[in-house]
């Protein structure tokens, strides 16, 4: 009897044993066997988001992106004066320190420079110059002739009482191709850095080199398109990573404002190695190539069609 007891109790003791050792072997193996989130998966350049980025990119080369946060803000002076001096060509030269109209104090000054006095250069300098909804702060040099005017902005920042905010350094130009009856317009930026900020999410924008444009000179009745350069573009719509953006062919219509372009080449690196190229040169007028590939193996390819892009490749002046 005690034999047969010792050897059950035995039995039972491998069998808690072995029971003990399997859960602990269950354990690890789930640990170990965790599939990666989906975050780990997906890369920064995807099926998902490439259109969300794309139209980005776009909004940089037409300028709609500075549009909406830099060009609309005026600023408003009270209690200024302006003086004037004589300069070449009968004309005058201006200077004016004002008070803004919620606080903080705008300089202004100008000079024509040629053009029997039809060209004008003028600096601003806004110190924490406030009104309506915003206050600015920096400064802008504007240089202008018959065709042409250029931004140049010096750490130009605008603050809005929403919590939005925009910053710039650097060039933002337009050119009127043409007769003074051209509507075709060429908008160009060289920026070394442009954030904004809205509802805590964050674009910024570094290397800045593009030109965009198109339309009509009524005057000897030739039309062209144009869009290229390159960019550094992080955002919601990248996950907060970086990727470049370069124009690797140019797209050009030679011979109709129409922004279906029959060639140019646009492609956007991610760090991770994702990657999408889009390619206008596929024989089809009406519709380009999108290229996703990741670490150089192509994923997806897709044809798109123009007519989707146009109003996002027009100029909006409102």
């Amino acid at each position: 009897m005690s034999i047969t007891r010792n050897l059950r109790m035995t039995i039972a003791r491998l069998v808690l044993l072995l029971s003990v050792l399997s859960i602990h072997a269950c354990h690890s193996s789930s640990d170990n066997d965790t599939p990666p989130s989906d975050d780990a998966l997906t890369p920064v350049l995807s099926e998902s988001n490439w259109r969300l980025v794309f139209g980005e990119v776009f909004d940089v080369f037409t300028q709609s992106i500075y549009d909406n946060q830099l060009r609309r803000p005026e600023y408003s002076t009270i209690a200024g004066q302006d003086y004037y001096f004589p300069f070449a060509n009968s004309s005058l030269a201006t200077y004016s320190d004002n008070d803004c109209i919620d606080g903080g104090v705008a300089t202004h000054r100008s000079s024509p420079q040629s053009c029997s006095g039809r060209c004008f250069s003028s600096t601003t300098m806004l110190y924490a110059c406030s009104s309506s909804d915003h206050s600015m702060l920096g400064r802008m040099d504007i240089e202008s002739d018959y065709s042409s005017s250029t931004n140049t902005y010096d750490a130009l920042a605008v603050t809005y009482v929403d919590g939005k905010k925009a910053s710039i350094t650097g060039n933002l130009g337009l050119m009127r191709l043409g007769t003074k009856y051209s509507s075709n317009l060429r908008r160009s930026a060289t920026l070394s850095r442009y954030e904004s900020t809205t509802n805590s999410a964050t674009t910024v924008l570094i290397d800045v080199d593009t030109v965009f444009g198109y339309g009509t000179d009524q005057g000897n009745s030739t039309a062209s398109a144009e869009l290229q350069g390159t960019l550094v573009l992080r955002s919601p719509s990248t996950g907060d990573d970086s990727i470049s953006a370069t124009v690797t062919v140019p797209f050009i219509n030679e011979n109709s404002e129409e922004r279906r372009f029959p060639r140019g080449t646009l492609e956007l690196q991610a760090e991770d190695g994702s990657r999408i190229e889009i390619t206008a040169d596929n024989g089809d007028i009406d519709t380009f190539d999108v290229i996703l590939s990741n670490d150089g193996v192509e994923t997806i390819r897709l044809s798109e069609p123009w007519d989707d892009w146009i109003e996002r490749l027009s100029f909006n002046w409102n």
